[in-house]
């Protein structure tokens, strides 16, 4: 059982360390020690490290045939070419500008979990036109974030963008999740950032249903590139992009890349390969949780004095 534990096959920090998890671990490990497994050959390690590339595949397949299902149904007069494009404005969305503090943030929550992913939710505006303008990001998690920890994250936030809209006059919200792959080659985001960001989309369908809105703002999912982020944490050039947005396609994944734009990028890289050489440590909620006393989010003083 203590060597399951070590290997990380059963995770007691996601099951939970009280008498509950114990049991919940106690179980899962009776379940992995079924004969029935041993006969055929089953190795728990091997289908932990199955599970991850599995999974994408069937996602990337399902998207793929869903948007092969829409070319080949899509028709080629005027009206239907018209009917697509207002369907592509509606799912896909027009793009997003992120702000200076908001890419400081995702940065450096990256660059203080190098070998793990990082999660985390998004705030800003819409306007008009559907676009997303990102104001500030809520850093969540350095593990695989669990519905339960994902449901009180989204509490918080949405309790946090209330405060500030009524400060600032503007109607902030959540507005899309961001990830840090783990491997510094993945450049894609994985299932759980994909699952979460289609929960808010589907949140937000309901509310305009509600209210009789014809919602067409979508959340965005913003991948943070990490070969390229660690070249400009250490000062090296790259003109490769750091952040991109995915918005959703026609196979209802957010794989669709979206036009980005990060505000003062000039001042916001400088910002961010100095918070990295000084050491500024972002405090995720899990972390806030696990301290009891160091503070959830980058102060605004700090991030002033990083872009300045």
């Amino acid at each position: 059982f203590g060597e399951t534990l070590d290997k990380g096959i059963i995770r007691r920090d996601i099951l939970g360390s009280d008498i509950i998890g114990l049991g919940m671990a106690l179980g899962l490990y009776n379940d992995l020690e079924n004969p029935v497994l041993k006969e055929y050959g089953f190795r728990a390690q091997e289908f932990l490290d199955g599970v991850k590339p599995a999974l994408e595949r069937f996602h990337d397949t399902h998207g793929h045939l869903r948007n092969q299902y829409h070319d080949v149904h899509a028709g080629t007069n005027e009206k239907q070419q018209q009917q697509q494009q207002q369907q592509s404005y509606k799912m896909v969305g027009v793009g997003a500008t992120v702000s200076a503090e908001a890419f400081v943030t995702m940065l450096l929550h990256a660059a203080c979990h190098g070998t793990t992913a990082v999660h985390g939710i998004v705030l800003g505006t819409y306007d008009k036109t559907g676009k997303v303008h990102v104001t500030k990001v809520c850093p969540v998690c350095h593990e695989a974030p669990t519905k339960p920890l994902v449901e009180t994250a989204l509490s918080l936030a949405s309790a946090l963008s209330s405060s500030s809209s009524s400060s600032k006059g503007q109607e902030e919200q959540i507005v899309g999740w961001y990830v840090a792959p783990e491997s510094i080659t993945d450049d894609r985001p994985g299932p759980a950032a994909l699952r979460i960001v289609a929960s808010l989309a589907s949140s937000d369908e309901e509310d305009g249903n509600k209210n009789n809105n014809n919602n067409t703002k979508q959340p965005v999912l913003l991948v943070l590139r990490n070969e390229p982020l660690t070249k400009c944490l250490k000062g090296e050039s790259t003109n490769d992009t750091i952040v991109t947005a995915f918005g959703k396609d026609f196979g209802q994944q957010w794989l669709e890349p979206l036009e980005t734009t990060i505000l003062n990028e000039t001042k916001a890289l400088e910002g961010a390969r100095k918070g990295y050489m000084d050491g500024t440590k972002v405090i995720d909620l899990v972390d806030h949780w696990e301290s009891h006393t160091n503070e959830w989010l980058l102060p605004e003083s700090t991030l002033a004095k990083l872009i300045v």
